[in-house]
């Protein structure tokens, strides 16, 4: 009796621990689509303001300044003439960027280096619509779909 009754209980957590593995996978799936309803490759700058300026950078072409969020938890950055990737995280509203690689060609101006540094770290999403503004330490960044 007490085998049968050890054989219930075992069956008993066996069944738990596939529910609790279904519901961590449903959300994992969840936060997935969400990553991708914020940024898809046509998430562009239309503005940004890095902390202590006194006035905002307007790209002139914004499909040189975009961000892409990836179901796989990789992030595609395109900073001017660079590119720039790495892993992301995304819990409710903070976006996490450790250590994103950039290539390091010499653009023109230096908002690429900014807008990637802008990106790369920790920031807070705000999402409006098509509009989705990143706050990080260093400024504001207003990226358009």
């Amino acid at each position: 009796r007490a085998e049968a009754e050890a054989q219930a209980d075992a069956e008993k957590i066996r069944a738990l621990a596939q529910r609790i593995r279904l519901e961590v996978d449903a959300e994992g799936t969840r936060l997935m689509n969400e990553a991708q309803n914020l940024l898809s490759p046509d998430a562009r700058l239309s503005a940004m303001r890095l902390g202590g300026a006194s006035s905002s950078f307007v790209p002139d072409d914004p499909g040189r300044f975009t961000v892409e969020l990836k179901a796989d938890g990789t992030i595609g950055v395109r900073a001017d003439c660079n590119s720039c990737g790495g892993t992301f995280t995304l819990r409710g509203d903070q976006l996490t960027v450790p250590g994103m690689a950039c290539t390091l060609a010499l653009c023109a101006t230096p908002n690429g280096g900014e807008f990637a540094g802008l990106i790369d770290g920790v920031s807070t999403l705000d999402r409006d619509g098509d509009t989705l503004t990143v706050t990080a330490p260093e400024g504001i960044a207003t990226l358009t779909r």
